[in-house]
């Protein structure tokens, strides 16, 4: 199945996500924890993302995590002499046994499925449950943080030594490098996740899986 990602700016807010009963449970939970937050204006979407970008798919999304998994526990000497068979592996591994601390958690311990990142500082994702009006059963988001997670994906690249995300290499050139790399489906879906919780972090905006 595809994941994509998508960038919500002031404009999306009004006209999109307004009836959203996610988002609305976004706004709520922002509101609640995060008073000051609510006061500083949500900015408008770049032109580097404003019609969203494909991920890849969900075991795409796991080949990354897979990588920040084996380079946590083994190192980097470690980590390049693996593939990415063995990244999703890992994944798949740490996924299936009982949740476990990691340091890449916004990247990691996040829901690829009805999953949030803010412009600001969490110390680890939140699972966010709420029983909207009109609904009988609750729904439940993640909200992670894109600053922690761009600091997360900066730290990978000393491993994936990409000379930058998708933004910043422009379409056909991240795909050119992207494509030729030893790790490419890490390399790409990374360079996409940087392009967004960069512009996030930067513009005040906000992301979503999708």
């Amino acid at each position: 199945m595809a994941l994509d990602i998508v960038m919500i700016g002031g404009a999306d807010v009004d006209e999109e996500n307004r009836d959203d009963p996610e988002f609305a449970i976004l706004v709520r939970y922002i509101r609640e924890n995060f008073p000051g937050e609510t006061q500083v204006q949500i900015g408008e979407t770049g032109e580097a993302c404003k019609d969203g970008h494909q991920v890849g798919t969900y075991s795409h999304l796991h080949v990354l995590r897979g990588l920040a998994i084996l380079l946590e526990k083994n190192g980097p000497a470690a980590v390049a002499r693996m593939s990415e068979d063995d990244f999703e592996q890992a994944a798949e591994f740490f996924y299936a046994r009982e949740p476990s601390a990691t340091r890449y958690s916004h990247l990691i311990d996040h829901q690829d499925d009805r999953g949030y990142y803010v412009p600001f500082e969490l110390p680890e994702p939140v699972a966010v449950e709420a029983k909207l009006a009109g609904r009988n059963e609750p729904l439940l988001i993640t909200v992670g943080s894109s600053k922690a997670l761009l600091r997360e994906l900066d730290e990978l690249n000393a491993v994936l030594e990409m000379p930058g995300d998708a933004g910043e290499l422009g379409k056909v050139n991240f795909e050119k490098v992207s494509s030729a790399h030893s790790w490419p489906i890490a390399a790409h879906v990374w360079g996409v996740l940087r392009l967004y919780a960069r512009e996030s972090a930067e513009r005040y905006l906000y992301v979503r899986f999708c």
